[in-house]
């Protein structure tokens, strides 16, 4: 995706890592490249568990930071790249940013956020249908799209 010499530019330049806690430009890289990932036996995109400085996966998914233990509500983002957070680190994803909100905003309803964003190929419209189908949804949840 990005060579080296594209990487110490960007660094250098601080165009991606202004707004992110990137402490190396390994944290950068691993922020603007594809995490490896597995289709599940229900064809479902997953992402292989993977811990690092900037981004983490965990169950499948991208992990969504300051998450509380105790949850009544779940929401689902849902979507691409944008979604997932190409060039952000864990803090700073829609989804982090989100449950931080909700933490302030809604403590009654005691959300959780959970994020389910991919990055956009081909069959990106096709896993869409089969992550939603496999989301486990209750009364009151709330998906994003």
């Amino acid at each position: 995706m990005f060579n080296d010499d594209m990487l110490k530019k960007i660094w250098n330049n601080k165009l991606l890592h202004f707004c992110n806690d990137f402490n190396t430009m390994q944290d950068l890289k691993e922020a603007i490249s594809t995490p490896k990932s597995y289709e599940d036996i229900n064809g479902v995109l997953k992402f292989k568990d993977h811990i690092s400085n900037a981004v983490n996966t965990r169950n499948g998914i991208r992990v969504t930071t300051d998450q509380p233990t105790k949850y009544k509500r779940v929401v689902f983002l849902v979507g691409g790249c944008n979604a997932f957070g190409v060039g952000a680190d864990d803090k700073h994803t829609i989804s982090s940013f989100l449950q931080r909100k909700l933490n302030e905003y809604a403590t009654d309803e005691e959300f959780i956020v959970y994020n389910y964003g991919y990055f956009v190929g081909r069959e990106f419209f096709e896993n869409l249908i089969n992550v939603i189908n496999s989301l486990p949804i209750k009364e009151n949840d709330i998906i994003f799209l």
